[in-house]
């Protein structure tokens, strides 16, 4: 597949795992590609390398938070930028309907472990599946491969349309996809977003964010790359894990679906939220989760601004 890329914050190809690192794909003929908000991080520009070994800088334009979504442009003469092939995404006639059913068969392609121009194959198992995303966002599950660098890379099913991102694991065989009307929405959200970024410094474009030129998000959070559900332990809440997304601060950290996280700092959390609320004034954390069973301090985490 040409038009997918490799994504990374740095120089190298086969460097420390630890480094910034991703997949995406070209949606159009002007070079816009899509991709994860937790690959290209708090960078306002990436380098990415095409299928056919062609490097890139490309500019990050605009994040949406919830959907852990990001818009980029690649820097090249519009010429160029036309004879890239890029991928179609699939068609959508209902909006209120994934165009893809369970069962069907769907391909990751990526960049997994660094190793470009990765594809596999799985099936469909789900196409709403409920993560407890606080937008809505339900996610098509499958158990196509997808590993360390995939994140970002698209989802494509058997016409080579993409129905999907690729963006966290819950377990091997367990992954999940964005959906594609999610990316449709997204994608025009984000170019309108651009376009009232030209004409005002502060557009009110609602989750959507573009960049200044300065390369500085308007609004900056930090996050840790956990979807959390609360559950009770014992006879006190705790929030539970429910998926990592892939090379986020957690998923570096060594945490794991299923884990009951009880403490963040010495406080006791209940909610996301109180987790959300401690991370937005640390830069380093420390939890204590239950996995199977036994207690455990998960030290040194160190969550990333991204939004």
């Amino acid at each position: 597949m040409k038009s997918c890329l490799a994504i990374r914050d740095g120089a190298g190809l086969l460097q420390r795992l630890r480094q910034s690192s991703g997949s995406g794909f070209i949606v159009d003929d002007q070079g816009h590609v899509i991709t994860n908000a937790h690959v290209v991080g708090k960078n306002s520009r990436v380098k990415i390398r095409t299928a056919d070994k062609k490097s890139y800088s490309a500019r990050v334009l605009a994040i949406h938070y919830s959907y852990d979504l990001a818009l980029l442009r690649i820097d090249a003469p519009a010429s160029e930028l036309q004879t890239i092939p890029f991928l179609p995404l699939a068609p959508i006639k209902d909006p209120s309907k994934v165009p893809v059913r369970p069962g069907e068969f769907v391909l990751a392609a990526g960049s997994p472990l660094e190793l470009e121009n990765s594809i596999t194959m799985g099936v469909v198992s789900a196409v709403e599946r409920d993560l407890g995303n606080k937008s809505g966002l339900k996610y098509i599950q499958t158990d196509a491969i997808i590993t360390f660098g995939n994140s970002g890379g698209p989802l494509v099913n058997l016409y080579g349309q993409v129905v999907g991102v690729n963006t966290m694991i819950a377990g091997t065989g367990l992954g999940f996809s964005i959906p594609v009307n999610s990316i449709v929405d997204f994608y025009n959200d984000a170019k309108e977003a651009v376009k009232q970024q030209s004409r005002s410094p502060s557009p009110d474009t609602g989750e959507v964010r573009a960049f200044t030129d300065s390369g500085q998000l308007k609004k900056c959070k930090k996050y840790l790359g956990l979807v959390m559900s609360t559950v009770w332990y014992g006879m006190t809440p705790a929030v539970r894990v429910v998926s990592v997304m892939l090379d986020s601060p957690a998923y570096r950290s060594g945490l794991e679906p299923g884990d009951l996280i009880l403490e963040l700092n010495d406080r006791k959390v209940n909610r996301s939220q109180d987790i959300q609320d401690i991370i937005a004034n640390n830069d380093t954390v420390t939890m204590l989760i239950v996995r199977k069973g036994e207690k455990l301090y998960i030290r040194n985490i160190h969550p990333e601004q991204i939004d």
